[in-house]
């Protein structure tokens, strides 16, 4: 199996989860942990670059499916246990800090945020936005 492949993603995801707990608390006064559109060796969490490519909060929780996905092909339950289960707990935290209810019938919505392919205009100017309140990537 390709799940060996995968292995050195355990201690990557703990380095990003950890530095993502200060991105969490520092950015959006939330528990749990966040990583943005862009990463790399150093961790980086925060957004990097502007808002149209960066502002993606729910970019670190995608990638920790791979988890997941690990678990589903392996049946590893030590594995799930000590590593995919913490991991996707921290993303679900922040999930449930960062989201706010904003309809009058308490559904809960994320943002600010953005989908990197979509781009809108509010007005006659032809300015494209970006950001918005709960993106279909959320």
């Amino acid at each position: 199996g390709l799940h060996e492949a995968a292995r050195p993603l355990d201690s990557w995801f703990e380095a990003l989860a950890e530095r993502g707990e200060r991105t969490a608390l520092c950015m959006y006064g939330a528990k749990g942990w966040v990583a943005h559109g862009f990463t790399d060796i150093w961790m980086d969490t925060k957004p990097v670059g502007g808002s149209r490519w960066a502002l993606c909060p729910t970019c670190g929780a995608w990638m920790a499916l791979q988890q997941w996905e690990n678990f589903r092909f392996t049946r590893n339950d030590t594995h799930l246990r000590h590593h995919t289960l913490p991991l996707l707990q921290g993303a679900v935290t922040f999930f449930l800090d960062y989201m706010k209810p904003q309809a009058p019938n308490g559904t809960l919505f994320t943002g600010p945020s953005h989908s990197p392919e979509n781009s809108f205009r509010v007005t006659n100017d032809d300015r494209c936005q970006h950001v918005s309140l709960s993106p279909s990537i959320d």
